[in-house]
């Protein structure tokens, strides 16, 4: 019987989906910005299955700061997703500045801000 493996299947993969977006704070203004918190304490940033995890996090962010899933005009649609790239840019460099200062362990409180511009 298939269908309950199924199940259990997807109910692990909709609390994966809920703890990793469980790692962002509210949108907040820094610096007049729209920003958001995003936590990699529960990381290992230093190694790829943990920076991976960190990069979809502050995707997740930069989509929530940036873009609109109803349709749009075109050049609306252009902005959101040149914020989106700039707020991905920036994150990284701060993503790999977190990890060239992990040193190969758990962070204790580190986290990353997105910030929309």
């Amino acid at each position: 019987m298939k269908f309950p493996s199924f199940t259990i299947a997807a109910a692990g993969m909709v609390l994966a989906s809920t703890q990793a977006l469980a790692q962002t704070g509210p949108v907040v203004i820094q610096g007049g910005l729209p920003t958001i918190a995003v936590s990699y304490a529960d990381l290992n940033i230093t190694a790829a299955a943990g920076r991976h995890t960190l990069e979809g996090r502050v995707a997740r962010a930069a989509a929530e700061l940036c873009l609109d899933g109803r349709p749009q005009p075109l050049d609306e649609y252009v902005a959101g997703r040149e914020c989106f790239t700039g707020a991905m840019s920036r994150a990284k460099t701060d993503i790999d500045i977190a990890v060239a200062r992990a040193g190969g362990q758990l962070a204790s409180a580190g986290s990353i801000r997105v910030a929309a511009r």
